[in-house]
């Protein structure tokens, strides 16, 4: 029963709102912020889809002086997300995430943070070719995160972005069947 609750990310909500995510990735991320990103500054999610990840993240964000931004293409799914109390709002940008603008956009954010970690998390809909584009702008230190894991992303497609990059906390993704890897780039 345990199991069940834990592992279905068909049914589970955050805040009310539908989430694609384990409830085991949470606590990941939450031990991610509290043990492997010091100092940091920002989250880019390249895909809002419902809105429940972002508001977590957002919320992390905001509790560590950090700026959260996600970007889809979907406006049906910013207008929702724009409903949100304001103090769980965040910045939901429509835009595709492969148009030149936004890619621009995040390689001038990655520039101006300096030696500060950044963090890309890939859920859109296509997390190999997030990783092809994005993985080339990040510098060594900062971090790739991508969700679903060995089904829309697997280890084969790693050296599209041509980066050598480490797992962190592998093992506990392993562990509780977590959907979602970090990355750190390395060179």
């Amino acid at each position: 029963m345990v199991d069940n609750i834990l592992k279905d990310a068909t049914s589970q909500t955050f805040l009310g709102v539908r989430i694609a995510q384990y409830w085991s990735d949470l606590l990941l991320w939450e031990k991610f912020f509290n043990e492997e990103l010091h100092p940091y500054t920002t989250i880019i999610e390249l895909g809002t889809g419902n809105g429940a990840m972002s508001m977590y993240l957002n919320i992390q964000a905001r509790s560590r002086g950090m700026v959260f931004a996600s970007y889809d293409v979907r406006v049906s799914t910013i207008s929702q997300v724009s409903r949100l109390p304001s103090q769980l709002g965040f910045d939901a940008i429509v835009g595709n995430v492969f148009d030149d603008k936004t890619v621009d956009f995040v390689k001038k954010l990655i520039d101006k943070h300096g030696e500060t970690p950044f963090v890309i998390f890939g859920d859109n809909g296509n997390k190999p070719m997030e990783w092809k584009v994005y993985g080339p702008l990040l510098r060594p230190g900062d971090f790739f995160v991508v969700h679903d894991w060995n089904t829309e992303f697997k280890a084969e497609d790693i050296p599209e972005a041509g980066r050598k990059i480490e797992f962190v906390m592998e093992e506990l993704c392993e562990e509780t069947d977590s959907l979602t890897r970090w990355m750190r780039i390395l060179e």
